[in-house]
């Protein structure tokens, strides 16, 4: 999908001048944001190894506790913020553009993860 986007937010007139530079910078985007969470996710999963016992003894009774919230339709408050973003033109958005669809492609790979490791796990043992 991201060719067709790129090539949305470009423009219906393609040009070799506007493509390269707009592509380089919408895929400097997506290796700043994987860099950055990749080096987040290093110096974390360190420190969470050390501490693996102690947060599974706190996680199971939280996940209980937020089960029981659901059954009984606990509603907690929904903090949104709501943000007027401006459109940016040429090589800053595109960069921004990049950036945010790493975001994304991370979410749903966390997601897709979290379902095979844990959901795919338990449902496969009945």
């Amino acid at each position: 999908m991201l060719p067709g986007y790129i090539s949305y937010y470009i423009g219906t007139k393609p040009s070799l001048e506007k493509a390269v530079p707009r592509g380089v910078a919408c895929a400097l985007g997506l290796i700043a944001v994987f860099s950055v969470i990749g080096t987040v996710a290093s110096v974390l999963g360190n420190f969470v190894s050390q501490y693996m016992p102690l947060f599974e003894l706190v996680a199971g009774p939280a996940m209980v506790l937020m089960g029981v919230a659901m059954i009984i339709e606990i509603r907690l408050p929904a903090f949104w913020a709501r943000i007027k973003v401006q459109k940016r033109k040429g090589l800053t958005g595109i960069f921004l553009y990049g950036a945010v669809y790493g975001l994304a492609t991370i979410a749903r790979v966390l997601i897709t993860r979290y379902y095979t490791n844990f959901i795919g796990k338990s449902s496969r043992l009945r």
